[in-house]
C-alpha cells in the first residue's frame, strides 16, 4: 500500500457515538508538518486566500452547494455506489455485508454520497422536520435501516433518531470545526469488528465516503470496519463503550469472542499501544526514542491483526503514526526492488 493511500486512509471517521462524542480525525492531515514539530506552519496572505473556506451569504449557500455536487457528479461516476462488491445477508448480529469476489488490497469498494446530513443532537420533533423534507423514496431507504434492539441510550430513543444513531457516521466539515451526522444506506451494513479488514474515509471534494480493503479479502468473507477507534481499549472497555454508543449487547468480532488467554493477551497488547501513544505525545523533540516507540506499535498492531491506521486520543499521535507506515512502506518497496 502506497504512502498515499496510507495517510489518506487515516483520514478516517466513526460511525455516530450517542449520547458522546466519538474521537474522530480531520478529513486532512497538516501540511508540511513533520511528526516530531510541534509547531504548525504559517501561511501568507495568498496560501490563506488560496486554501480557505470562502466566505458565502447564507441565501447563496444552497445555490453553491448544487453547483458543487453537479461539477463533483460530473468527475466520477456512481459505479462503486450502485454496485458494490458484496452482497447483504442475515447474520447472528443482523444484517451483514460479504465479498461476491477476492477483493484486493487497497481495492476501493464503495464511494456512496450520503443520504441525508443532519445536525447533531437533535430533539425528536427537529429530527421529524428532517425527516418529512426527505423524498418518499429517500424516506423508504432510511426506514429500511436497522436500529439497535440492545440496551443503551439508542434504545430510548424515537424511530427516526434511533436509526440515524444506529447508522451514522460523525464527519467534522473541514475547517469549520462544525461536527454533523452523516448516512450512507450501503455502507452502514457493513458491520463493525475490533480488527477490521476495511477502513472508510471521507472525500469532502466528491462529497463521499470512501471504503478500502486494508488486507486482501476472500470471497465470502464478511466485510467489515471499526465503528470507534477501540484500539487502545481492552476488551471490557470496547463492549462498554459500543453498549453505550450503539446498545450492542456484546461485540461479536474474532477479537472479542477469542478464548480468555487470547483475549488478555490482546488486553496487554492494547494497553501497551496505548502507553507507547502517550509516550509519543509527549515527547515530540526526541526524535529517536519517537522512532522506536512507533515501531514498537507497528509491531504491536501486526501481532494484534489490526491492518488499519490506529485512532488515537491524540491526533497528533495518530498523524505521527501515519506518516511513520508510510515511510515504513516505503522503505519495504524499496527494499524488494
Amino acid at each position: 500500500m502506497s504512502s498515499n493511500r496510507l495517510i489518506r486512509i487515516a483520514s478516517r471517521v466513526t460511525r455516530t457515538a450517542t449520547p458522546r462524542s466519538p474521537l474522530t480525525l480531520s478529513s486532512t492531515l497538516p501540511r508540511r508538518r513533520t511528526f516530531w514539530s510541534s509547531s504548525a506552519p504559517t501561511e501568507t496572505p495568498l496560501e490563506l486566500a488560496s486554501n480557505s473556506i470562502p466566505s458565502i451569504s447564507d441565501s447563496l449557500l444552497p445555490i453553491i452547494l448544487a453547483v458543487v455536487l453537479a461539477s463533483s457528479s460530473s468527475q466520477d461516476d456512481d459505479d462503486n455506489a450502485s454496485s458494490p462488491p458484496w452482497r447483504v445477508e442475515a447474520t447472528s448480529k443482523g444484517f451483514g455485508a460479504f465479498a461476491t469476489r477476492q477483493l484486493q488490497l487497497g481495492e476501493l469498494l464503495i464511494a456512496e454520497r450520503p443520504l441525508c446530513i443532519w445536525p447533531q443532537g437533535l430533539s425528536e420533533a427537529q429530527a421529524k422536520e428532517h425527516f418529512q423534507r426527505m423524498s418518499d423514496k429517500e424516506q423508504k431507504v432510511f426506514l429500511q435501516l436497522s436500529r439497535t434492539e440492545g440496551d443503551g441510550p439508542v434504545r430510548d430513543l424515537d424511530e427516526i433518531r434511533a436509526i440515524r444513531a444506529t447508522n451514522g457516521f460523525s464527519l467534522q466539515m473541514p475547517g469549520t470545526g462544525v461536527t454533523a451526522g452523516f448516512v450512507f444506506p450501503r455502507i452502514a451494513r457493513i458491520n463493525h469488528s475490533c480488527a477490521p479488514n476495511c477502513s472508510q474515509s471521507m472525500n469532502f471534494e466528491t462529497l463521499r465516503m470512501e471504503v478500502y480493503a486494508i488486507t486482501p479479502i476472500a470471497s465470502s468473507t464478511e466485510i467489515s470496519i471499526d465503528y470507534l477507534p477501540l484500539i487502545t481499549s481492552t476488551r471490557a472497555e470496547r463492549q462498554r463503550a459500543l453498549k453505550e454508543s450503539f446498545g450492542f449487547s456484546s461485540c461479536l468480532c474474532p477479537v472479542c469472542t477469542a478464548s480468555p488467554e487470547e483475549v488478555e493477551k490482546s488486553d496487554a497488547r492494547r494497553r501497551e499501544i496505548k502507553q507507547l501513544g502517550e509516550g509519543v505525545r509527549t515527547g515530540k523533540n526526541d526524535r529517536k526514542g519517537t522512532i522506536i516507540k512507533l515501531e514498537r506499535i507497528r509491531v504491536l498492531l501486526q501481532e494484534e491483526g489490526y491492518q488499519s491506521l490506529p485512532e488515537f486520543e491524540d491526533m497528533s499521535v495518530s498523524n505521527a503514526y501515519a506518516v511513520y507506515a508510510g515511510m515504513y512502506q516505503r522503505s519495504l518497496r524499496e527494499g524488494r526492488e
